[in-house]
């Protein structure tokens, strides 16, 4: 008897965790979250040749409906978008008619410091800090910087449901 009332003690002191386990177990598979976002692959061009690790954003006209994607230029100038919010990595963007901006730069590495063991290491004060002003200068433009300006970039795209490619999504960019 007293075997009896302590099993069904422990059994009932087991039925909040196993219920606890099938709520969160459930609650775990809602099906997909957040915004639903389509495919889009594309191809950038510099001057009629593919343009490898440029930066590619999508922002949607006039900041509203769609969300904001990125992608980067791999070889052949192929990239696919992610969504900023909500997206899995390469997964597309929202729909929605968007600015298309693309930049790519390059910055020189700053000047040397005098290596240890050399003559002159610490005769020389350490180099001040550049100003703003003198590190956008040191700044190449592979990309023409209004390219990469929602206000000024001539490029267009239209998001629709189902996979986004080909003609409508390869932007050739102008050196000059």
């Amino acid at each position: 008897m007293i075997c009896r009332m302590r099993c069904a003690g422990v059994l009932w002191a087991a039925v909040p965790a196993t219920l606890v386990v099938l709520a969160v177990g459930t609650g775990c598979n809602r099906g997909p979250v957040g915004p639903v976002v389509h495919m889009v692959e594309g191809v950038v061009t510099l001057d009629g040749a593919p343009l490898e690790e440029a930066n590619v954003f999508f922002s949607p006209v006039g900041g509203k409906g769609a969300l904001p994607a990125t992608g980067f230029t791999g070889a052949e100038g192929r990239f696919r978008l992610t969504s900023t919010r909500g997206g899995k990595i390469g997964r597309g963007a929202t729909e929605g008619e968007y600015v298309v901006r693309v930049t790519k730069i390059e910055v020189p590495p700053p000047p040397p410091a005098v290596p240890m063991g050399h003559p002159d290491y610490g005769k020389q004060p350490p180099p001040r800090p550049m100003t703003w002003a003198e590190e956008q200068a040191r700044i190449k433009y592979i990309v023409p910087p209004h390219y990469g300006d929602a206000k000024t970039s001539p490029l267009r795209a239209t998001v629709s449901k189902g996979l986004n490619s080909g003609a409508a999504f390869t932007f050739d960019v102008k050196s000059k």
